[in-house]
């Protein structure tokens, strides 16, 4: 079944860009195949590493863009019409340019830097080295990671483009509520069913009594995160609209229940949190919220390491909540800390994959437990990748909210960015990173290419002509004062004397 579904998504896919607007293929894609396939599994091919569930639908969807060039040029009867895109693929801003360079070269670097085996001399286990062949492999995966940005800047930067967006999780959201909710009634048995195996540790999964979803994702906290994800978007999409404003409530009061019956309390806590912000708040204090938030997060291995977050605090807080929680919370923060000194012995390139940047004890079993994706980003890839990866999140939030009356953003763009905010501040307890996380990275700097009304509009209107004057009409043309003067003063009965 594995097989099946890695192989006929790509037709599916193919099927979608046939009969949907491209933007709608896009998210159905990335959405889709992100909480559908499986997380183990994956097509080995000669030369090439393993095609899986992260990599499968980033790369099609940029053959079809290739392929169909979608909004560049004419496409044949039974293709969906073409959009509007921005040129080219890369950003245009030069530190977009060099933070997607310093994400592909320092994958190779990492390898590079990498190539010695760690031994245990007790049991004489080891870890091998990493190969050029690793590189390879390393590049491969990061250009399907940013692949997403590259899609989401060329076609979703608009506020149209926003707002399929955000459409796109809240459907996807309410439909896999369904399926969460089967799990929390009947426990998580849908992998099982499905692809006959438990991505995770089931202890993991029994909270309070009840059962923590995951469905076909690899935690039931990525499900969390991605519920409060959905909420913030319909909570959004009925502040930014007029009419049909219920329908969208509805469906944030639905998703904030499936939230709380997942039994996650970070993502909870990060929902309830961000609420009030885009209820209550202006446009503009939602995107200085957003900045706030990324920039806290770009400079958090800083605070971490020079003893700035009150780690203490939060751990009795946590701990008049939940004892088991606090102990939970405690057990991490002792393992970053512990990481991050593993870290800081090579903190250019990082140690790579394998778990070479865990720690592990004289037998060779590892010590260590990696939740915070931070920690797992700066660990494998140093601070090259570290400043790679935060960084294309962070600076569009932060230069949206700097240069917010130059890109006169809207309601939902000001969603988006609240969105992708929540999404990083569940990276510092948990690896909530995923394809959704870059697509919406890449929507984002697409924006700040198109600046302020262009991409406010949702609709291209023809040019207006100017109007001629009476001085300027051309040979045989009828001035618009003269026909003026027809349709009120020849109608006139004449006076006679």
């Amino acid at each position: 079944m594995i097989s099946v579904a890695l192989i006929g998504w790509p037709i599916l896919m193919i099927i979608m860009a046939r009969t949907l607007p491209w933007p709608n293929t896009i998210v159905a894609s990335l959405i889709g195949g992100y909480l559908l396939l499986p997380e183990r599994g994956g097509l080995n091919l000669p030369l090439l590493p393993p095609f899986e569930k992260d990599t499968i639908p980033c790369l099609v969807l940029l053959i079809l863009a290739l392929v169909m060039r979608p909004g560049e040029k004419p496409v044949p009867a039974g293709i969906s019409p073409a959009v509007s895109t921005l040129s080219g693929w890369s950003p245009k801003s030069t530190i977009g340019v060099i933070l997607l360079l310093m994400f592909i070269a320092g994958a190779l670097l990492t390898a590079l830097t990498n190539s010695d085996r760690l031994r245990f001399a007790d049991t004489g286990f080891s870890i091998p080295g990493l190969s050029l062949y690793d590189g390879f492999s390393l590049i491969v995966r990061s250009v399907a990671m940013i692949g997403p940005i590259l899609l989401g800047r060329k076609y979703l930067a608009d506020a149209q483009g926003h707002r399929v967006l955000l459409v796109g999780l809240v459907f996807a959201g309410l439909a896999y509520s369904l399926l969460a909710l089967t799990e929390v009634r009947l426990s998580p048995q849908m992998n099982r069913w499905v692809y006959g195996f438990f991505p995770h540790s089931w202890a993991q999964h029994i909270r309070d009594g009840g059962f923590r979803p995951l469905v076909f994702l690899e935690h039931g906290l990525l499900l969390a995160i991605f519920f409060a994800m959905t909420v913030l978007a319909s909570i959004g999409l009925y502040r930014s609209e007029t009419k049909n404003q219920k329908r969208w409530l509805l469906a944030g009061a639905w998703l904030l229940l499936t939230l709380l019956l997942s039994n996650s309390l970070g993502a909870l806590a990060i929902a309830v949190v961000f609420l009030p912000v885009i209820l209550i708040l202006s446009v503009q204090a939602q995107l200085l919220f957003a900045s706030v938030i990324a920039g806290s997060i770009l400079i958090y291995p800083l605070m971490r390491g020079v003893d700035l977050v009150p780690t203490d605090r939060i751990v009795s807080i946590a701990e008049s909540y939940s004892e088991e929680r606090a102990r939970s919370l405690q057990f991490r923060l002792r393992n970053e800390d512990e990481l991050l000194a593993r870290a800081k012995e090579r903190p250019f390139f990082g140690w790579g994959p394998y778990s070479r940047s865990r720690i592990f004890n004289e037998q060779g079993e590892t010590e260590s437990v990696v939740d915070g994706f931070w920690i797992v980003s700066i660990g494998q890839g140093g601070w090259v990748r570290y400043l790679a990866e935060f960084g294309l999140m962070s600076i569009p939030l932060i230069l949206l909210a700097l240069r917010r009356r130059k890109y006169n953003a809207d309601q939902v763009t000001a969603t988006l960015c609240l969105v992708l905010a929540a999404n990083m501040v569940d990276m510092i307890p948990n690896s909530g990173r995923s394809p959704i996380t870059w697509l919406i990275v890449g929507a984002l700097i697409g924006r700040l290419e198109l600046g302020g009304e262009r991409a406010a509009s949702t609709t291209k209107s023809a040019p207006r002509q100017p109007v001629r004057s009476g001085l300027t009409m051309a040979r045989g043309e009828v001035s618009p004062y003269t026909r003026q003067y027809n349709r009120h003063y020849r109608k006139q009965p004449v006076l006679k004397r």
